[in-house]
């Protein structure tokens, strides 16, 4: 376990600048080592998030303040989180009858669903909202003419439970129109 920590620590926490080692920019590569972890180095492991930090950070002092206020400092990052816009994307089929969506962007589309988006993008087509609960802004970019026959199949880990596009109709049965997108927020 302490080679694979010290493994963990040369790649996402030992050569990190002052600045990135604030606790705010800090969980950023803690979360990425977190993930690594699970993903390549141990799968089967239980251990929270919370538990994995401390594990992790024990054997470097410069950290002792975040070790020992670890929790009040996750709440601090959780909530410097909301404030990160979110950028997503909205998969209509050619019909526009059927709909996947996708909150990360661009590269993480084609990661975690196996679409390029990059070409289909356009400044012009997307929701914006605001997260009421959070204040959070959040774009979904509409991407339309996905070819049903797609095959949509994850690059990541552990990542994406579901892909599945979702059959949706506008109130009246209605076709939907490219100028009228409603869509009740569903996260897959």
């Amino acid at each position: 376990m302490e080679q694979t920590r010290d493994s963990l620590l040369c790649r996402f926490i030992i050569n990190l600048d002052i600045e990135e080692k604030k606790p705010d920019r800090l969980f950023f590569h803690l979360q990425n080592a977190y993930w690594y972890y699970l993903d390549f180095l141990n799968p089967e492991d239980k251990m929270s998030q919370t538990e994995f930090y401390n594990w992790l950070l024990t054997p470097l002092p410069e950290f002792n303040e975040i070790r020992t206020n670890l929790k009040h400092y996750l709440k601090q990052f959780k909530k410097y989180q909301k404030h990160i816009p979110l950028y997503g994307a909205i998969l209509l089929n050619e019909s526009l009858e059927s709909v996947l969506l996708y909150i990360h962007f661009p590269k993480e589309v084609w990661e975690e669903v196996g679409y390029d988006i990059s070409k289909k993008i356009s400044d012009k087509d997307y929701l914006e909202f605001v997260c009421e609960d959070t204040g959070q802004a959040q774009r979904m970019y509409i991407i339309s003419g996905v070819n049903e026959d797609h095959k949509f199949i994850t690059s990541t880990r552990f990542e994406i439970g579901l892909i599945q596009q979702q059959s949706f109709k506008v109130a009246g049965g209605s076709k939907l129109k490219r100028s009228n997108v409603v869509i009740q927020p569903m996260f897959i």
